[in-house]
């Protein structure tokens, strides 16, 4: 993929999503059905239209990534070759407010040159390989005041049900980080 076709993929798929919506077919807004918003996004946009603390999941996984980038003589290449994981929650532990978990097992970063015109032979100019795993708390002033809400909203939510516990643990305890899936 040459350094233009990047360009203009970008701007396709920037296209689309600014442009991603259906006014001609959606019913007007009168005759829409209210859903339940997810009141910290909605926070987080600069909407403060629910006052208790939601929990919030996100979870991206990459399998692989192989990525050329072209440019006369020059070529730049990333590879992924185990995949990215990305993971963000703020269900509040005992100790913060919410966690961004970062896994990268291998990247490789490379910078290719070409000697001749034709560019069939390619040199490597640079080649940088690392790994990262990282995890960020982050624990705000207030956080344990949030903590609480949200503990309350979820025990209130799950009270005819009781299949979450474990968002606000027993007896009123708050729980560690939840490891798995819900």
């Amino acid at each position: 993929m040459s350094y233009i076709d990047t360009l203009y993929a970008g701007k396709a798929f920037g296209s689309v999503g600014n442009n991603f919506s259906d006014v001609v077919n959606a019913p007007a807004k009168e005759y829409a059905v209210a859903s339940d918003p997810d009141g910290m996004f909605l926070a987080r946009i600069g909407f403060n239209l629910l006052k208790h603390s939601l929990v919030t999941y996100l979870k991206f996984r990459l399998a692989s990534l192989d990525v050329m980038s072209r440019a006369a003589r020059t070529c730049f290449h990333i590879v992924l070759p185990k995949g990215l994981d990305l993971a963000y929650n703020d269900h509040a532990g005992q100790s913060y407010k919410s966690l961004v978990s970062l896994r990268l097992p291998v990247c490789i970063i490379r910078t290719l040159v070409s000697l001749h015109a034709d560019a069939h032979h390619w040199l490597e100019a640079a080649s940088l390989r690392f790994d990262t795993f990282l995890d960020m708390y982050n624990a705000p002033a207030g956080w344990a005041a949030y903590a609480a809400t949200q503990r309350e909203f979820c025990m209130r939510q799950d009270a005819l049900t009781l299949r979450a516990p474990f968002l606000y643990g027993h007896a009123g305890k708050s729980t560690l980080h939840q490891v798995g899936c819900l």
